[in-house]
C-alpha cells in the first residue's frame, strides 16, 4: 500500500493505494492541513528546489509532530495509536542506513534516496517534542511550542526571514538557545534519543536493543525489476525461509515496514506455482531503538498531556 500528498497552492492533491486502510488517512489529513499554516505562515522557504530540504525540519519535521500531538488532543486517535504512530517512525529512525548523515549531506541526497528523504522529517519530530518539552518544564507549563509559533506568526508578517531563521531567534527569546542541538543533530547527524519524561507523567520513553529490520533482500533493486527478487542475502532469515533470486513478489500479507519483532510474509510466485514464504525480518546486528510505552491511558487527562500543547 502507499498514500501521500503535496502542496498545490491553495489545495493539496493526495494520492492513495486502495489498499490503504480508512485509518491511515487521518494521519495523512492531518499533515497535509497543517500545511495551510507550516510553512507559509511562519516565514519564507528557500526559493531553490536543491536548497528547500535544509528547511524541511521544521516545515516537514514539526507538521508531523503536529499532526500527531493535534489528532490525540482532538481525540482523533487513542493515546495507544498516538504511541504506534510514534514507535513505527522511531523504529525506521533508529534502523535508517544515513541516520548519521549531516545536515548537508543528506539535503543534497534528498530527492534521490528514500532514507534520506525522511531524515528531517524524523528529525524535526523528534526535536520539536524534545524542545516543547524543555518549554514546559523551564516555564511550568506557561510556555510550550505554541507560544513560540503564535509569536512567529506575528513576526512573519513583517519579515522576510526564511521560518527557520525567525524560530530559532523566537525559541532564545524564550529563554532555550537550540543551537547546540541544531549543531549536533541536523549539521553533524548525531543520533538524537528522546529523554524519557519527553510526552509527559502518562508515557515514558524505553529505549532497547532489537535486531534491525531486514527484509532479506534488496528492496530497491527488486522493486525496479517488476518485483522478482534480487540479491537475497544468504545469510538473514528470509534465505534460510526458501526466498531465493528470481522468484516473483506477489503481495506481502503479513508484517510491518522497519518492525523487525513481528513476523515477515511474502506470497510469491515459484516456477509457476504460488506459497508463502514467513520469517523474522532480522538484519544483521542490533541497534538502539526507542519506543513510547503509555503508562496511564485511562487517565482523563492523558490525551492533553500526550499533546504537551
Amino acid at each position: 500500500m502507499g498514500f501521500g500528498g503535496t502542496g498545490r497552492g491553495d489545495a493539496f492533491a493526495l494520492w492513495v493505494d486502495q489498499r490503504t486502510p480508512l485509518a491511515s488517512m487521518k494521519w495523512l489529513l492531518a499533515h497535509e492541513y497543517f500545511h495551510t499554516w507550516n510553512p507559509g505562515q511562519l516565514g519564507t522557504v528557500p526559493e531553490r528546489r536543491e536548497a528547500r530540504p535544509g528547511a524541511y525540519w521544521l516545515s516537514e519535521g514539526f507538521t508531523d509532530y503536529y499532526a500527531r500531538a493535534l489528532m490525540v488532543r482532538a481525540g482523533l486517535i487513542s493515546p495507544e495509536e498516538f504511541a504506534t504512530i510514534w514507535n513505527e517512525m522511531l523504529a525506521a529512525y533508529a534502523g535508517s542506513p544515513v541516520r548519521s548523515m549531516p545536515g548537508v549531506q543528506a539535503a543534497a541526497a534528498f530527492w534521490d534516496n528514500e532514507a534520506a528523504q525522511k531524515l528531517p522529517y524524523q528529525r524535526g519530530a523528534m526535536l520539536a517534542a524534545i524542545w516543547n518539552a524543555r518549554l514546559r518544564a523551564a516555564s511550568q507549563g506557561v510556555v510550550n511550542m505554541n507560544t513560540v509559533l503564535h509569536a512567529q506568526i506575528a513576526a512573519a508578517r513583517s519579515s522576510k526571514e526564511q521560518a527557520t531563521f525567525l524560530f530559532k531567534s523566537l525559541v532564545r527569546q524564550k529563554g532555550m538557545n537550540i543551537a547546540a542541538d541544531v549543531n549536533r543533530y541536523l549539521a553533524k547527524g548525531e543520533p538524537i534519543l528522546l529523554p524519557a519524561d519527553t510526552f509527559g507523567p502518562c508515557a515514558t520513553i524505553v529505549t532497547e536493543k532489537r535486531p534491525p529490520f531486514s527484509r532479506g533482500f534488496d528492496a530497491d533493486a527488486t522493486a525496479n525489476a517488476g518485483n522478482v527478487a534480487t540479491d537475497v542475502e544468504p545469510l538473514l532469515p528470509a534465505y534460510a525461509a526458501g526466498l531465493r533470486d528470481g522468484m516473483k513478489i506477489l503481495a506481502r500479507t503479513e508484517g510491518q515496514p522497519d518492525n523487525a519483532l513481528v513476523p515477515y510474509a511474502l506470497l510469491v510466485e515459484d516456477q509457476g506455482k504460488q506459497r508463502t514464504i514467513r520469517y523474522l525480518p532480522h538484519g544483521r546486528e542490533g541497534i538502539t531503538v526507542q519506543q513510547v510505552h503509555i503508562t496511564n491511558a485511562q487517565s482523563p487527562e492523558c490525551s492533553r498531556t500526550l499533546s504537551g500543547l
